[in-house]
C-alpha cells in the first residue's frame, strides 16, 4: 500500500480521471461525466483530496502577474547533496517548484524580469557547480508554444487507468493570448484580486472549507470571472508519489528526458510521435526551440501484479526521440525518493510573497 492506502476503486480512478480533464464546467457537469452516482463520486472526491492524490493550484497567467522569463533546471547532485541543492534552489526567488531524490534535482522558476533570468543562467547556476551536475538549463519566454504541456496528467492517468482518449490534454502553461490580455481581459484585471487567488490556501484546517470543496464553483463572482477569463487558471495537479496500487500496477518512477532538437519548431511533431505511435504521454514539455526538457511518468507492476492490461503493439521510445532529437538522455527518479521542497508554490512567485 502507498500512503496507508489499499488499491484504487474503479469509482476512485473515474473521479481522479474526471478530475484531471476538468477546467471550469459546474461541478454537476464533473458528476455527469464520471459515470458514477453523485453520492459515490462526492465521496471518493473527499477520499481522494484527503489522501493527497491531487492538490489543486490557482496558476496565474505569466503576462498577469509580470512574469517576464521561467527556468527550468535539471541537475544531477554530488552524492548525499540533492537535498541541499534543492534548498538552493527553493531559496531563488520565484521559485515555484522544487522536486529532489537521491541524487536528482528539479526546478522551475519563475522570474520578473529578463535580468533577473540571466543572472540565474549566469552566476546562480555555474555557482553550484560543486554540488551538482547541470544536466539541462532552460530559461525562455513563458508562452503556449515554449511550454505546451504544462504538469498535465490526464494523458498519462488515461494511459495508466487504461482508458481510452482525453478531453484537455495537452494543456499549455499560458492558455491567454496577447489579444485578450491587450484588450478588455487585461485592462479589468485587479492585481489585489490576482494575488488574493493565487495565495488562496488548499490545506485542510479548522477555519477553512475541506480541500475538495476549493474549486472554482467556490469563488465568489469576481474571482470566477478570473478563471474563466484564463487571467488564472485552477488547475488540479496529481501527486504521482501519493498514487496508490490498482489492478496490480503502480506508477513507480519520474523520466525526465532532456537534448537537442534537430529542428527548431519540431515539439508538435515530436509530442504526436510519442502519443500516437509510443504511447507515452509527458506530463511537461519545454523547449527553447533548440533544447528540450520533457517529463513522463513510468509504470510497472507490483510483486504480485498480473501481465499488464494496457500494454499493445508501440514504437521504441528511444528510436523516436531520436528521430527528433539529435542527442539525448534520462534522467529516472524512483518516486520512492521523491521529495518536494516546494510544490506548486506560485505565490512566491508574487510581489511580497508571504510562504506559509
Amino acid at each position: 500500500m502507498r500512503g496507508g492506502w489499499r488499491e484504487l476503486t474503479d469509482n476512485e480512478v473515474s473521479v481522479i480521471r474526471t478530475i484531471l480533464s476538468s477546467s471550469t464546467e459546474s461541478e454537476e457537469e464533473r458528476v455527469r461525466r464520471s459515470g458514477i452516482p453523485r453520492t459515490s463520486y462526492r465521496d471518493a472526491k473527499q477520499r481522494i483530496y484527503a489522501a493527497g492524490i491531487i492538490e489543486d493550484r490557482y496558476v496565474p497567467d505569466p503576462r498577469c502577474s509580470k512574469v517576464d522569463r521561467i527556468s527550468f533546471y535539471l541537475a544531477h547532485a554530488q552524492p548525499g547533496r540533492a537535498h541541499e541543492l534543492a534548498q538552493r534552489l527553493a531559496a531563488v526567488p520565484g521559485a515555484v517548484v522544487v522536486w529532489y531524490g537521491a541524487t536528482s534535482v528539479f526546478g522551475e522558476i519563475f522570474h520578473s524580469s529578463e535580468g533577473n533570468g540571466q543572472r540565474f543562467t549566469n552566476e546562480i547556476v555555474p555557482s553550484w557547480s560543486s554540488i551538482g551536475e547541470t544536466k539541462i538549463h532552460l530559461t525562455i519566454q513563458p508562452d503556449r508554444t515554449a511550454v505546451p504541456i504544462y504538469y498535465d496528467y490526464e494523458g498519462a492517468w488515461s494511459r495508466f487507468a487504461c482508458r481510452s482518449g482525453t478531453k484537455l490534454y495537452p494543456r499549455a502553461l499560458s492558455t491567454l493570448s496577447p489579444a485578450s490580455w491587450s484588450g478588455t481581459v487585461g485592462r479589468s484585471v485587479r492585481p489585489a484580486d490576482v494575488e488574493e487567488l493565487v495565495r488562496r490556501p488548499f490545506q485542510t484546517d479548522e477555519n477553512q472549507r475541506s480541500a475538495h470543496l476549493m474549486g472554482p464553483a467556490s469563488l465568489p463572482r469576481s474571482k470566477r470571472r478570473l478563471v474563466l477569463s484564463g487571467v488564472v487558471n485552477w488547475r488540479p495537479f496529481l501527486v504521482p508519489e501519493m498514487v496508490p496500487e490498482y489492478h496490480g500496477w503502480r506508477i513507480t518512477d519520474v523520466v525526465f528526458v532532456y537534448g537537442v532538437m534537430k529542428e527548431p519548431g519540431g515539439l508538435r511533431s515530436l509530442y504526436q510521435d510519442l502519443v500516437g505511435s509510443c504511447a507515452v504521454f509527458p506530463f511537461l514539455m519545454a523547449s527553447d526551440d533548440r533544447q528540450l526538457l520533457m517529463a513522463s511518468l513510468s509504470t510497472g507492476p507490483t510483486p504480485d501484479g498480473k501481465d499488464h492490461p494496457r500494454s499493445g503493439p508501440r514504437d521504441n521510445v528511444t528510436r523516436k526521440l531520436g528521430e527528433h532529437l539529435s542527442s539525448f538522455q534520462f534522467l529516472r527518479e524512483p518516486l520512492e525518493t521523491l521529495q518536494r521542497e516546494l510544490s506548486h508554490r506560485y505565490d512566491m512567485s508574487l510581489p511580497n510573497r508571504s510562504p506559509s
